[in-house]
């Protein structure tokens, strides 16, 4: 079932119950780079928590709600993961 629609074709519940996560770094690196997000001066929080009984409207590209409960790190972006990410996706090698 589409995490979006849940299944009737129409977004008509764009509020979820948690906060969009990725359980793997590179997933979250390939859905910025692939919409063209501006990562300049950002970090990435690492976080703990319980996952949510709810679904990310992008959970077909991987992401998931979490309920953080800390913040476990706090990490640059990787310049050179983004920059290799982009030119394979440009490449199309996706």
């Amino acid at each position: 079932m589409c995490p979006s629609c849940e299944g009737d074709g129409q977004i008509t519940r764009v509020e979820r119950n948690g906060i969009s996560s990725f359980p793997k770094l590179d997933g979250l690196h390939r859905y910025l780079v692939e919409r063209h997000a501006d990562l300049s001066r950002h970090v990435i929080l690492e976080l703990e928590g319980e996952l949510s009984d709810d679904r990310d409207l992008d959970a077909d590209e991987g992401a998931i709600l979490s309920q953080p409960t800390r913040i476990v790190g706090c990490h640059e972006v990787n310049g050179l993961r983004i920059r290799e990410l982009r030119n394979r996706l440009s490449a199309g090698h996706g």
